[in-house]
């Protein structure tokens, strides 16, 4: 249910993938308990349909004490929790608030060249967000600095050829 709301997301199919997430989060909740990671994963997953739904404070409202319950259950690296960090930057900056969202972005892209090795693909996504936001803000030198170092990284393992490198 989890990969079918996700992709019903993907279709633009917003009040479906809600409704199947919210189902997917309440039963892992009951089943598993509100800290255990997946759950944490649907409740990020959740707050990634409402966002694109524009429920954007609910989304963070959901979001904040998630990452919290991430950082006791998971650790301050873990990948979950930092996607889910991901997801609350991209509220934050929908909400127009921007040294918030960066400053989210910034110790996720740290914490993952600490947790995974720089040329890792998860830390090219990083950059490849923090870009993104960089350029919404008018950021021009820093975004252009910020894609070279992702181009660089992706020439180190991915390839120009990858998605990913092709994205950046």
């Amino acid at each position: 249910m989890n990969n079918l709301a996700m992709a019903l997301l993907d279709l633009e199919e917003r009040e479906e993938a809600q409704y199947l997430m919210h189902t997917v989060f309440e039963e892992r909740k009951k089943k598993l308990g509100k800290e255990h990671p997946w759950t944490l994963w649907a409740l990020c997953n959740l707050a990634k349909i409402r966002l694109k739904m524009e429920y954007l404070n609910e989304a963070e409202e959901m979001l904040i004490p998630g990452i919290a319950a991430a950082k006791r259950s998971l650790g301050e690296s873990h990948l979950g929790l930092l996607m889910g960090c991901g997801v609350l930057a991209r509220g934050f900056a929908r909400q127009k608030h921007f040294e918030d969202a960066e400053k989210l972005l910034r110790e996720s892209t740290e914490s993952l060249e600490v947790s995974r090795v720089l040329k890792h693909p998860d830390t090219v996504y990083a950059l490849e967000k923090m870009s993104i936001l960089l350029e919404q803000q008018g950021k021009i030198r820093e975004t252009v600095e910020t894609g070279v170092v992702a181009v660089e990284r992706v020439q180190m393992r991915l390839m120009t050829k990858h998605p990913l490198g092709e994205k950046v």
